[in-house]
């Protein structure tokens, strides 16, 4: 219920007389450039996502279809496509957006051979905050002699990746509904879980999971489940941050994976 709802089913059963206006609500002032920032990354997202079903991003469709990334998916995650040619930055210029803003939440990069695309033909798939608002991107390559497989929004402004959880605004309500969070460590180790039908799945970008994540993780759920790598790296993730969870009074669960 809405707090006008609720205020006036009381006034009427009290037999009070209630009045206020909407100048009376105070409303949180809202950061200006943080709200160019989110405009230029949602712009982003919805370009990126037509491209994925251009000529150019063909051979990205057919990667992302063998993996059985179907349109649902691809619509839920917002999955899309930066072509190469620096075309993003050509059309969010074109839309008026400052070359600053746009350095600002990385989506391009300045450098002595001019101004570049960060995510040039590559797969992206958006990173939101807590709320919903984009903050960036983790983008993976289908070039197979390319070292960097992925990577993902430096810091910024609005991306602090010590602070993010992918995927914690489409998760809370599943994970409330069921008490508890699945935590891993990919953005497609989260899409293979809702493939899957499992809906309270989040992951930390990796396997360094520090406090704020932590306590992220325990506003979505009282309990933690984690079910990072079976190799090496992931399973010493493993005992740190289910440490980490236990000290910091959340209850801790840890998926068995012995498939290294």
């Amino acid at each position: 219920w809405s707090s006008d709802v609720c205020s006036s089913d009381l006034a009427s059963l009290t037999g009070q007389k209630l009045s206020f206006s909407v100048d009376q609500l105070e409303s949180k002032p809202k950061n200006q450039h943080a709200e160019k920032l989110y405009k230029i990354l949602n712009e982003t997202i919805h370009y990126t996502m037509y491209q994925l079903n251009t000529e150019a991003a063909e051979k990205h469709k057919q990667y992302l279809d063998r993996r059985g990334l179907d349109e649902n998916i691809l619509e839920r995650f917002q999955i899309g496509y930066n072509p190469s040619n620096d075309v993003l930055y050509t059309f969010l210029h074109a839309k008026g957006y400052d070359d600053e803003d746009m350095n600002a939440c990385n989506v391009i990069r300045t450098s002595a051979s001019g101004i570049h695309d960060v995510f040039s033909d590559r797969i992206t798939f958006p990173i939101h905050d807590a709320y919903g608002n984009p903050i960036g991107f983790s983008a993976r390559t289908i070039d197979p002699e390319n070292p960097s497989k992925y990577i993902n929004t430096t810091e910024t402004e609005l991306y602090t990746k010590g602070n993010t959880v992918y995927n914690a605004h489409r998760a809370g309500l599943a994970s409330r509904q069921k008490g508890q969070v699945y935590v891993c460590e990919g953005v497609t180790d989260v899409i293979a879980f809702y493939r899957a039908g499992i809906e309270n799945c989040v992951c930390t970008l990796g396997t360094a999971c520090t406090a704020n994540q932590i306590k992220v993780l325990k506003s979505l759920a009282k309990k933690i489940v984690f079910c990072y790598d079976g190799d090496e790296p992931g399973q010493a993730a493993t005992m740190k941050a289910a440490k980490m969870a236990k000290e910091a009074g959340a209850e801790v669960s840890i998926i068995v994976n012995k498939t290294g």
